[in-house]
């Protein structure tokens, strides 16, 4: 053997030693690898339905950014070198933490990035409301219409005459309703102008006027004051008269203060009065409860003008509701007896009533009411003998837009 020959075998000997060393200490560095490496925190997701060996990496921008310890790691001997043996093959699988979990400088770059907020949200709260003020509510009451225009109402009432002392009476009025200022949705101030016409039938032996006019102006100024109180404020010039009584009796101011108190969420206490100007009744209290047990029942157990309601039927905004009630009529008003003599009649009277009533907000409202009229009086301010019709019936229709 040549010195050649002998030189080529040693080398190749000593590369073959060097492989054996490399795979010897790969095999090593392999088996340290005992169980998974330390969790790696980062936006990536861990899939658990992955196949067994494989690990499933989502919102990494490559491969390559895995960390090698979390790759398949292959083991490799001096047999597996010289092909006599298979490649032993570890699979390394790695637990990735979830996002809520992670760092905030490890979150990945767009598009992989959640924006993150520049800092904490203010939120504005509105300024404490005073406990007390008169001050304009802009919150529009039940009902409220933009602009100045907020309601149109007609009124028809029948009582017939009943029997050769009766005395019969046909109403018809006709009201609009305004907001002032009319740029102000919801303003408290309303302008209600009502105009009256009565149609008078009695005994040809007293003196009553066969019409009478009602013309009033009313001013009406509603405020929720404190959040749990709720005020109800009018004033109305007025002229009550037969159009041929000219003097200042015809013409007088009538008025109401009234106050709601939220006691509990389904009951208000209502205490106040009426200025009515009349000859029996200057003045009038006002008082009492409003319970609303459900939404389908209502009672106002109220003087003057009680009722119990109850809710038939309701559609979105439509609501049909029938109801009992009570109240008290009549009204004084300056006239001309016969011969030009100047004097002031009044009529009073009670009624009980039932009622059907139809609402919808900014819609078409209607009102029906069929009653028993008793205790009926009809007195003259002069000392004109006066008298007491007879019973008679009420009947009672309205609209409403």
């Amino acid at each position: 053997m040549d010195v050649r020959t002998i030189r080529a075998a040693k080398a190749l000997l000593a590369a073959g030693c060097c492989f054996v060393g490399l795979a010897a200490m790969t095999g090593d560095a392999a088996a340290q690898l005992s169980g998974p490496p330390t969790a790696i925190p980062t936006h990536s997701a861990w899939r658990e339905d992955a196949a067994p060996g494989d690990a499933a990496f989502f919102n990494l921008p490559s491969r390559n950014d895995v960390p090698r310890d979390a790759q398949t790691i292959a083991s490799r001997t001096p047999a597996s070198l010289l092909g006599l043996a298979p490649v032993q093959v570890t699979p390394r699988l790695i637990s990735l933490n979830p996002p809520a979990e992670a760092k905030q400088e490890l979150v990945p770059l767009a598009p992989y990035a959640t924006p993150q907020p520049s800092g904490p949200a203010l939120i504005a709260e509105p300024p404490p409301a005073p406990f007390f003020s008169l001050r304009p509510t802009y919150a529009p009451p039940p009902g409220a219409k933009s602009g100045i225009f907020q309601q149109s109402l007609g009124r028809a009432t029948y009582l017939p005459r009943i029997g050769a002392d009766g005395f019969g009476m046909t109403s018809l009025s006709h009201q609009f309703t305004f907001a002032l200022p009319p740029f102000i949705k919801g303003s408290p101030i309303l302008f209600t102008p009502t105009f009256t016409t009565h149609f008078t039938d009695g005994p040809g032996q007293a003196p009553v006027p066969s019409e009478l006019r009602d013309f009033e102006m009313e001013f009406r100024y509603l405020k929720q004051a404190t959040p749990r109180l709720g005020i109800d404020l009018a004033i109305a010039p007025s002229y009550f008269g037969d159009l041929d009584n000219d003097s200042s009796d015809a013409w007088r101011i009538t008025g109401r203060a009234l106050g709601a108190w939220n006691w509990t969420e389904t009951v208000q206490v209502v205490a106040g009065g009426l200025y009515l100007g009349r000859s029996d009744f200057v003045a009038m209290p006002v008082g009492g409860i409003i319970w609303k047990p459900t939404e389908n029942r209502r009672f106002d157990i109220l003087f003057p003008r009680p009722r119990a309601y109850l809710r038939t039927f309701a559609d979105g905004d439509l609501e049909h509701w029938v109801y009992l009630g009570g109240e008290f009529g009549g009204n004084t008003w300056a006239i001309d007896r016969p011969g030009g003599i100047p004097d002031k009649m009044t009529y009073a009277d009670l009624r009980l009533l039932a009622g059907w009533e139809r609402k919808i907000p900014h819609g078409l409202n209607a009102r029906f009411e069929l009653g028993w009229v008793f205790n009926r009086s009809i007195e003259f301010n002069s000392g004109y003998p006066g008298f007491d019709p007879s019973d008679t019936l009420m009947l009672r229709g309205e609209t409403s837009f």
